[in-house]
């Protein structure tokens, strides 16, 4: 069943929520439903709602369920490649389960963080859909810092690897 991400909407049992305009769009225009079609809503932070499309951008939801977050929580320190890799490593990751992306200027990095960027509300949309995708339900949280050393230690886990690509 087709998963949509939604923000900031209160699931609540046989209520009717109007869609947000981007995924309204999705259902009606690009996959071409009509009112009863099913599918999934998520909040990602665990709640899931079975609903059904109805007019005027409505959905009624029919179920609400809340998931578990995996009991491994996986945080990746990532210093920032250039080019379109990053895209690469957020998407697949968010797939393989992790939960906590610290995206890292470095000495070497060509990209440079900026307040509210275009690039940061891309990075958060590629999570979104590859959570949508998979079926991931928790959505990944995106950190970003200029030091490796204050990434490492806002990290908090057990066990910390840290891993040397060699040219």
């Amino acid at each position: 069943m087709r998963s949509f991400f939604v923000a900031d909407v209160d699931f609540r049992l046989n209520e009717s929520i109007l869609l947000p305009e981007a995924v309204h769009h999705h259902l009606i225009r690009v996959l071409r439903l009509e009112p009863g079609a099913e599918f999934r809503l998520f909040d990602g932070c665990g709640r899931v709602a079975e609903a059904v499309l109805q007019k005027d951008g409505l959905a009624r939801l029919c179920q609400v369920n809340d998931t578990v977050a995996a009991p491994c929580r996986i945080q990746l320190i990532q210093g920032v490649p250039k080019g379109d890799k990053t895209e690469l490593i957020l998407q697949k990751g968010t797939e393989l389960g992790v939960s906590q992306f610290h995206l890292v200027t470095t000495e070497r990095s060509v990209v440079r963080f900026k307040r509210e960027t275009r690039q940061r509300l891309r990075w958060q949309k590629i999570i979104q859909e590859a959570a949508r995708q998979c079926g991931q339900y928790h959505l990944p949280v995106l950190q970003y810092s200029d030091s490796l050393k204050a990434a490492m230690e806002t990290a908090d886990a057990d066990v910390k690897l840290l891993f040397v690509g060699a040219e």
